[in-house]
């Protein structure tokens, strides 16, 4: 996006060479840089529609930029790798190739006319256009002068070339923006003001205060790990079977990552904690890993690096010694923590043990609770499909019949009789294992697989996304995350909603929730996207 002037072509000028105008690190000068959006993926998106929904700040003021001198260019690049190494421009079939890019069409707009009418406050339908001069037109002198701007003047002139296709556009003046610290993180936008976590203050006053300590208690070390986690086993108490689970109303610790946490699953023994994060390896390249933490005192057991993509899901086996990935890199993965005896000592192995590979993004993924021969896994997909998995070898054993939308979760009864699958339209799927029936069921027929798992049942619970699915006391009862709706109790066997848990905020994230583990189940619990966690009595 170009500010030009209009009879100039030059860029607009600020009205203060040091005033930051549309990024924080933008360097001194006297006329305002050009901007530019993030990237759309068409291939990745699925669609022949760019919608890129972004608003650009520019941080001057309206009234300054809106004038009828002004002309604002929109151009749309593409990444061009086969004339990445050229410097010179080529011109071919209405698209411009210079400097690694691939121009594909311009489009231009005046907010106020010369008549004086504005296009400002409204949506704006602009007409593309291709690109029609020889490059050497271009190749100017002027830095302060884009080259499109050459390119309207000689269309302007010799008449347009209309590309297929049209640009909507909102231009609009927006209040102005109060300066925003930027705490513990690089600023982004020209508005924030980078700032430390602590001031020098704070600094001091922390050293101070571990003086103090160490004068009282000889023996006191700021940098002990063991020291700093003691207000963790202080408050932790083991809770008899038939106790009711407590409310949590302290925060017991904090583990920081780098970029923030996926998924967090405990493990069934109450033992460890998994934890899916993503870590910045190189620029535009992340590594999502699998971290496993001692619930004791928050110690970093073992660090699985897992995936490449997005980490959607993580479930443990009922031994607490394997945990399955799901992830949109198009695969499952399986990684074991087994205890062996190894010289009349007790040594957990640690390694990734078998990985499924799919044709779309994996959203879920669980071990099926009690088959042994074979050991499965079920695992459900963007496609629509729930497939069947050999955990001893990996191999595909039955896809059952698609769904309407991509299968989101998946939750076995503990028997392994049923399980349930909800789907992104809001169908809530009930499937029924007949191999637990069939005595004469032969693991080796590829036949039988396929009408080993039979739909019993399916509800509508809202058409809305079902984020995640729990068993909730009885194998006939189910609580389901609806995305924009909240949490339902539903009665399979009456099929019908029970109850409506409201109150929680969840309309673009993929949030879960979780069943107290006392005997009463209790209470549930649910993220939010403000910030919170909600907590119902499910017994009242």
């Amino acid at each position: 996006v170009h500010l030009i002037e209009y009879k100039s072509g030059l860029y607009i000028k600020k009205r203060n060479t040091h005033t930051k105008i549309i990024s924080h690190y933008e360097r001194p000068s006297s006329r305002i840089p050009p901007l530019m959006t993030k990237s759309y993926d068409l291939h990745r998106n699925k669609s022949f529609h760019a919608q890129w929904n972004q608003s650009l700040l520019i941080n001057e003021k309206a009234s300054f930029l809106l004038r009828p001198d002004l002309l604002i260019m929109f151009e749309i690049v593409d990444v061009d790798p086969k004339e990445s190494g050229a410097s010179n421009t080529v011109t071919k079939g209405g698209l411009r190739y210079r400097d690694g890019f691939c121009h594909v069409a311009w489009a231009f707009l005046k907010p106020i006319s010369i008549t004086g009418k504005p296009h400002v406050g409204m949506d704006v339908q602009l007409q593309l256009m291709k690109y029609a001069t020889r490059g050497q037109v271009f190749e100017q002198d002027v830095p302060d002068i884009p080259d499109i701007f050459y390119e309207w003047v000689y269309q302007r002139h010799f008449g347009y070339r209309r590309y297929p296709a049209v640009l909507n556009v909102r231009v609009s003046p927006a209040p102005s923006p109060k300066p925003k610290y930027a705490i513990g993180s690089r600023p982004m936008f020209p508005t924030e003001v980078e700032k430390g976590r602590l001031n020098y203050h704070q600094i001091q006053e922390a050293a101070l205060r571990d003086q103090r300590r160490q004068a009282s208690n000889p023996g006191y070390d700021s940098n002990n790990e063991a020291q700093n986690k003691i207000s963790i086993r202080a408050i932790r108490r083991k809770r008899e079977r038939y106790e009711r689970c407590v409310v949590p109303t302290h925060v017991a610790a904090k583990i920081r990552q780098d970029e923030g946490c996926h998924v967090l699953k405990f493990s069934p023994d109450g033992k460890y904690l998994a934890v899916a994060s993503s870590h910045t390896v190189m620029k535009d390249r992340k590594l999502f890993s699998i971290q496993v933490f001692f619930t004791s005192n928050l110690s970093l057991c073992h660090t699985f690096v897992a995936h490449h993509e997005l980490i959607y899901d993580l479930k443990w086996d009922a031994q607490s010694e394997s945990i399955i990935s799901s992830s949109a890199d198009h695969t499952a993965r399986v990684f074991s923590m087994q205890l062996r005896l190894s010289d009349g000592m007790h040594v957990r192995d640690l390694n990734h043990e078998i990985s499924l590979q799919h044709t779309t993004w994996v959203y879920t993924a669980c071990f099926h609770p009690t088959a042994t021969s074979p050991r499965l896994i079920l695992t459900g997909a963007h496609d629509g499909y729930i497939r069947v998995w050999s955990r001893d070898n990996g191999d595909l054993l039955a896809r059952l019949p698609k769904r309407l939308e991509s299968v989101n979760s998946i939750a076995f009864a503990p028997n392994g009789r049923n399980f349930y699958s909800g789907d992104s339209v809001g169908t809530l799927t009930s499937w029924r294992d007949t191999g637990f029936d069939d005595e004469k069921f032969d693991p080796d027929d590829a036949m039988a697989w396929a009408t080993r798992f039979i739909v019993t049942l399916s509800i509508v619970v809202e058409k809305k996304p079902i984020n995640c699915v729990r068993f909730f006391k009885h194998p006939e009862r189910v609580v389901v995350y609806v995305r924009g709706g909240g949490l339902y109790l539903v009665s399979m066997l009456r099929n019908q909603v029970r109850k409506h848990f409201q109150g929680v905020e969840c309309r673009l994230n993929r949030l879960r929730f979780a069943v107290s583990p006392d005997d009463e189940q209790s209470f549930l619990i649910a993220g939010s996207e403000d910030g919170k966690a909600y907590i119902w009595d499910a017994v009242t």
